[in-house]
């Protein structure tokens, strides 16, 4: 239609900026009026002034108490609920922005009262703009905030921001491409405005991993959108597939450290119903290894099989402090008057307490019968030599 003092192609012109403002709320007349004269002023790209709230999420396991502060991600590429474009560009243009700006409890009461911290640390990383928030510790709403984030109960957070944007064809779709962005505070937020903007919890056993059917499904219904934006289709799907990795990664991480421990836990069991002195069996803790209950138990066996060897050499008189000549073990072996004192000897001695034997046989294989008999002289043991 001729909207009067246009030529026909600026007609064409004005009644595709109409539509795209109508589709985005706007009057007729206003739309009209808006885009005739920045058509007539020789912009096709109008420019469009704006307030919004993003909703993003607390970054997983950020929470530091002993700071008080917590990362979120403030910003990331993505098209927003009423059809603004943010692009990796922007995004990365706003990083530097933040730090020192004010951080609220939610958006509705921006004033002091609801003032629960600032900004004190930023980063930029492939598309995404985190943002550390220090928590104030006075009472009220800041402690009440801290202690729901922590908790839990709060899961979305959310920047206010000011900016400009113009129309931009994105597949089959008009959206407004974000110029220009002035972010004003990153609060948090009861409720985001982004579905699916949540805190992403730390997940402490295999009970709390989530669920990949959700995230799958999604996957598998963004096929009719791949025809109509295929770009945003792209991002979307790089997302959602670095979320399935990332809770695939978590799951196998978490199955392998529980089996880890459990295989852990069965070899100190196992080690510590032997009778032995506590030096034995912390040496067959570093030896003894597996990555399996089997495999522990295989290698117990074999450790445990090479200690009852070495006892049956010392109770042969085999002094095991170097390479030991066979014509001295063979004096040993034949000389009946000399020291009959063996770990054998210990082990059937009567006088000789059970809690002390198998220190007894340390003591005697390490320093002599001498110092053997000390020790337990020491204990009011009277042995008859």
């Amino acid at each position: 239609m001729p909207y009067g003092g246009t030529t026909p192609a600026q007609d064409k012109k004005i009644e595709r900026c109409v539509k795209n403002l109508m589709a985005k709320g706007r009057g007729k007349s206003s739309a009209i009026a808006i885009c005739k004269s920045s058509i007539l002023k020789g912009g096709e790209s109008m420019e469009e002034k704006f307030s919004e709230n993003l909703s993003f999420s607390v970054v997983e396991g950020s929470v530091n108490p002993e700071k008080r502060t917590v990362r979120v991600c403030a910003l990331r590429a993505c098209l927003s609920k009423n059809g603004r474009y943010y692009s990796p560009k922007i995004v990365e243009k706003a990083s530097g922005t933040l730090k020192g700006k004010k951080s609220y409890a939610d958006h509705d009461e921006r004033d002091t009262k609801n003032l629960i911290g600032r900004i004190v640390g930023e980063s930029y990383d492939e598309g995404r703009l985190y943002a550390d928030i220090k928590i104030s510790k006075a009472k009220g709403v800041a402690n009440q905030t801290w202690d729901k984030i922590n908790d839990g109960t709060l899961t979305d957070v959310s920047i206010a921001a000011d900016g400009k944007a113009v129309p931009r064809k994105m597949g089959n779709k008009i959206v407004s491409e974000v110029v220009e962005l002035d972010i004003k505070s990153v609060d948090i937020v009861p409720e985001g405005g982004v579905s699916g903007a949540k805190v992403l919890q730390v997940y402490e056993d295999l009970n709390s991993i989530p669920q990949l059917s959700e995230v799958k499904k999604v996957m598998e219904n963004v096929k009719q959108l791949r025809e109509e934006c295929p770009l945003l289709v792209k991002e979307i799907e790089e997302e959602l597939q670095g979320k399935i990795d990332a809770a695939e990664k978590k799951a196998t991480d978490a199955e392998n450290k529980l089996i880890e421990k459990e295989v852990a836990t069965h070899k100190e069991t196992r080690i510590s119903e032997l009778s032995l002195t506590d030096k034995l069996k912390d040496v067959l803790r570093k030896r003894v290894n597996g990555k399996t209950k089997d495999e522990v138990d295989t290698s117990l066996k074999s450790e445990v099989d090479l200690l009852k060897e070495l006892g049956e050499a010392f109770d042969k008189k085999a002094e095991i402090k170097g390479i030991v000549s066979s014509e001295k073990l063979n004096e040993n072996k034949d000389d009946k008057n000399k020291d009959t004192w063996t770990s054998q000897r210990i082990r059937e001695d009567d006088d000789i307490p059970e809690n002390l034997k198998g220190e007894a046989i340390e003591i005697l294989w390490d320093k002599g019968k001498d110092a053997m008999l000390e020790f337990l002289k020491s204990y009011s043991v009277e042995i008859k030599d």
